[in-house]
């Protein structure tokens, strides 16, 4: 990807960025990337993953704001309490609702603004015999 468009959440088909190890989410087990995103086998089983992942035991006791302070913490780069007021926006909840409170519908709508969040933004899928692969990448599947 160096100097190629797309992100990795594209590239790990996790468009979350879900941190591991966590429990079977539908991901490679003990896959992961550089900075330990799990790695999924396609956009829609990690795109499940997410909704799964809040309704598990370290999510589902919190408010948003409290949830998306461990989902995406400051020191990470993020900003906790502007991610969980966007949110709780798309999904039309106060930032004090509790995640397990979230209908089916709620978390759908939160699942698509954590996508939109995190830029799921598509690269390019290159083949073993495609001009354009690196001579690296070339060399390392010979």
């Amino acid at each position: 990807m160096r100097g190629r468009p797309g992100t990795f959440a594209w590239l790990n088909n996790n468009p979350g960025n879900i941190m591991g190890p966590q429990p079977n989410y539908g991901q490679y087990p003990n896959k992961s990337n550089w900075h330990n995103f799990l790695i999924f086998p396609t956009p829609e089983v990690g795109f499940d993953a997410i909704g799964k992942y809040l309704r598990g035991d370290l999510y589902r006791n919190l408010s948003i704001t409290a949830a998306f302070h461990r989902y995406a913490p400051a020191s990470d780069g993020n900003r906790p309490d502007v991610y969980a007021a966007d949110v709780a926006a798309a999904a039309g909840v106060s930032v004090s609702t509790l995640v397990g409170d979230l209908d089916e519908g709620q978390m759908l709508k939160m699942q698509n603004k954590i996508r939109e969040i995190e830029g799921v933004i598509a690269g390019s899928t290159l083949t073993r015999d495609d001009p354009n692969l690196p001579a690296a990448v070339r060399a390392a599947l010979a």
